[in-house]
């Protein structure tokens, strides 16, 4: 009898161990069944970015020119940014481009000025240029097109409307730089409006310029603002400088003049006003 219950012991311990070996073996089999797919997943998340890597570093962008003689020569990634160089084979000297990204519906506009430059005013001919461009979908898909180009003498080369654009952005600056300097010159005419108060004067007269025409369009009153903003950018550095370096008003007045008039004739095509 207690062999008998021995024996039964020992075949319920022995079910028990198969069944706990069965469970653990089931157990193994589901944990690499879902490591092999997230291992599977991650790879190809990782071939899709290789592919993208490979394909950068092969320069192989979509590149769409709408330019004649402004050429892409190289592109290089740098920090999440794609840098383009850009050769001008014109024989004038560039002072501003256009560049988008993207499709017909949905892009992403560069209007390069130069103008305002501290750096680079211009490309000169055979000269060149780094355009930097985010590192982004837009670009993969739809790549880079240049449309547009502006020379120093006022012509230009490309899409119409990209150059209307541009030409009708410099309008709308030009016209608040000249107010500026028309004001300018009224406060450097009298010796007796260059006091203490001078410039606080000139950046609440600008702070009155109007930004919006409504006989004009919407890149023309972009300009206008940006005008505007521009001439409060100048007179708010000399005041911070006047309040640092206690420098002449008057000396001050007369390099901003010079400034604007450099800067509306280049507005206007090279041509003084």
């Amino acid at each position: 009898m207690n062999k008998l219950r021995y024996i039964a012991f020992r075949s319920y311990q022995i079910i028990f161990f198969i069944i706990v070996m069965i469970v653990v073996l089931l157990g193994l089999i589901l944990l690499n069944t879902v490591s092999s797919i997230i291992e599977s997943k991650n790879t190809k998340e990782d071939l899709i970015l290789l592919s993208k890597e490979l394909t950068i570093n092969k320069n192989e962008f979509v590149i769409i020119n709408k330019t004649q003689l402004l050429q892409i020569i190289s592109n290089e990634i740098i920090d999440k940014e794609v840098h383009f160089l850009l050769k001008n084979n014109y024989s004038k000297n560039i002072n501003g481009f256009y560049a988008t990204v993207g499709d017909d519906k949905e892009n992403e506009s560069y209007n390069v000025e130069l103008i305002y430059s501290e750096i680079k005013t211009e490309i000169s001919p055979q000269g060149t240029f780094i355009l930097r461009i985010p590192l982004e979908d837009k670009l993969y898909k739809s790549g880079l097109t240049l449309q547009s180009v502006v020379f120093t003498d006022g012509s230009s080369d490309g899409e119409n409307q990209y150059i209307s654009e541009i030409k009708d952005i410099r309008k709308g600056e030009k016209n608040q730089l000249t107010k500026g300097l028309n004001l300018l010159n009224n406060y450097l005419s009298s010796p007796d409006n260059l006091n203490s108060n001078t410039i606080v004067n000139l950046i609440q007269s600008v702070s009155t310029f109007e930004t919006t025409d409504s006989t004009k369009s919407s890149n023309y009153n972009s300009g206008m603002f940006t005008g505007k903003e521009n001439l409060l950018q100048y007179l708010g550095q000399i005041q911070k400088n006047q309040k640092i370096f206690l420098q002449s008003n008057k000396e001050e007045l007369l390099k901003l003049r010079s400034k604007l008039e450099k800067y509306i004739q280049k507005l206007n095509g090279g041509e003084k006003q």
